[in-house]
């Protein structure tokens, strides 16, 4: 599953408030979706792919040394 530039993507939930009640509308000529819940408007945007080592570092738990304790 890709997406390529400038495709949009279907949100399934709200992000704000996490209710299903969601429709695709224009504002200011750009596509965003309307949540009917809280009625806020939201647009989903892909930046890309980290590179494998930042995202391998940032998924890794922080190192503790224990020697230090008693």
């Amino acid at each position: 599953m890709s997406e390529g530039a400038g495709r949009a993507s279907t949100p399934y939930l709200c992000p704000f408030c996490g209710e299903e009640d969601l429709r695709p509308t224009d504002h200011a000529g750009a596509p965003v979706w309307h949540c009917r819940s809280c009625l806020r408007l939201f647009s989903l945007t892909f930046h890309g792919l980290a590179p494998r080592e930042a995202s391998m570092l940032s998924a890794a738990p922080a190192a503790h040394d224990w020697s230090d304790e008693s």
